[in-house]
């Protein structure tokens, strides 16, 4: 008597798994059904969701990418339009190598790279994320030599207002 009421209770606590087991699998059917409505359609399928980086992160894999490759940052062709434009306002029958086209270039990416760095570097010391405007600005300024005054320039400045 005793093995029979073991058996039984064995049955029953085995029924019991099996009908949360299923209960589970429909709960999991039912999620996965309506995440399909939720999802788009595009001629008749079901589209799967883009998976979407965290901020920052293709920023920094395209900043890397762009450190490995060789590659010109400004297009060839539109670059040697504008300094055939400038140099044709300058004088008329100028006529340019693709070697001088080219060392142009590459003077003018080095230029505009170290020009964003230190703009970048003022917006990090003053605790900014991204570039801004007011840090390009202050770049400009440092790096003209019109903008920067000597001393005997203040010194006569100061002299003639006295």
């Amino acid at each position: 008597m005793a093995r029979t009421k073991i058996k039984q209770l064995a049955q029953q606590k085995r029924k019991k798994k099996e009908a949360q087991q299923d209960r589970a699998l429909k709960n999991k059917k039912k999620q996965n059904q309506q995440q399909q409505q939720k999802q788009p359609l595009k001629n008749g399928e079901r589209v799967r969701k883009k998976y979407r980086k965290r901020p920052g992160t293709a920023a920094v894999q395209e900043i890397r990418r762009l450190r490995k490759c060789d590659k010109k940052l400004i297009p060839r062709l539109p670059f040697q339009r504008l300094v055939k434009e400038i140099s044709r306002k300058n004088d008329k029958s100028s006529r340019m190598k693709a070697e001088a086209l080219e060392a142009i270039q590459w003077s003018a990416e080095q230029f505009i790279t170290q020009y964003m760095k230190e703009a970048h570097r003022l917006n990090t010391f003053a605790k900014q994320k991204g570039l801004t405007s007011l840090a390009m600005q202050c770049v400009m300024r440092l790096k003209d030599p019109t903008w920067v005054k000597s001393a005997e320039q203040i010194r006569k400045e100061i002299t003639k207002k006295n």
